[in-house]
């Protein structure tokens, strides 16, 4: 099988969004050739409504979130990461969080540890984005 980055990041969006809803530490692998993907939990985010909602007349934008399933007074989404392993490599795409964000994030150690791989085992950190929730 032939890799292009399409199918890599496909791959990768697809695992990730079967977490979408999960907890689970280290819940997903996907092999593609020689590739290991895994997508790691670093805890969850707790985001208010308005967060969501924006500016958004009270009425319109309550059907759209109880459509979407979000119930009322907050969001909680997973703060999912993605680590690559081939060969000698080990990337880590995004660090999570960290303990110092919010509460329920900073468990990207605990997502590592239940792996058997320590953070000095990383060779590779790769920043999709600026967002707190992946520096």
């Amino acid at each position: 099988m032939r890799i292009t980055r399409r199918k890599l990041l496909s791959g990768a969006a697809g695992l990730g969004a079967s977490l979408a809803f999960g907890r689970a530490w280290a819940a997903a692998e996907m092999d593609l050739g020689d590739l290991r993907i895994t997508t790691l939990s670093d805890g969850h985010l707790q985001l208010p409504e308005s967060f969501l909602i924006g500016d958004l007349p009270q009425a319109e934008a309550r059907a759209i979130l109880d459509a979407a399933g979000v119930e009322p007074g907050g969001y909680e989404p997973p703060c999912n990461v993605t680590l690559l392993r081939s060969g000698t490599n080990v990337v880590l795409f995004d660090a999570g969080a960290g303990p110092g964000f919010m509460q329920s994030t900073g468990r990207l150690p605990e997502a590592l540890s239940a792996l058997e791989i320590t953070p000095d085992d990383i060779t590779h950190v790769v920043f999709t984005h600026g967002h707190p929730d992946h520096l």
